[in-house]
């Protein structure tokens, strides 16, 4: 769903009202929504699920260094 065509078209508390129920991608229940930059409202993952990712890149990226930096050594 697009209010306008920038992050502007909605104000924070009209953002906040604003919940998704069993989002498809996404594991079941209610999940608060998120504005982009084009102006698209989208939900936003649990906490656990973007740490989770987070981690999981770290991970990623220090491996990639580790082999990189021992390549170069």
């Amino acid at each position: 769903v697009y209010f306008g065509s920038n992050s502007s078209g909605l104000t924070a508390t009209q953002l906040s009202q604003i919940q998704f129920l069993n989002p498809t991608g996404f594991a079941a229940g209610t999940y608060n929504a998120f504005m982009l930059a084009s102006g698209e409202v989208v939900p936003v993952p649990e906490a656990t699920n973007i740490c989770i990712g987070i981690a999981l890149t770290s991970v990623v990226l220090m491996q990639r260094a580790k082999k990189w930096y021992t390549k170069n050594k």
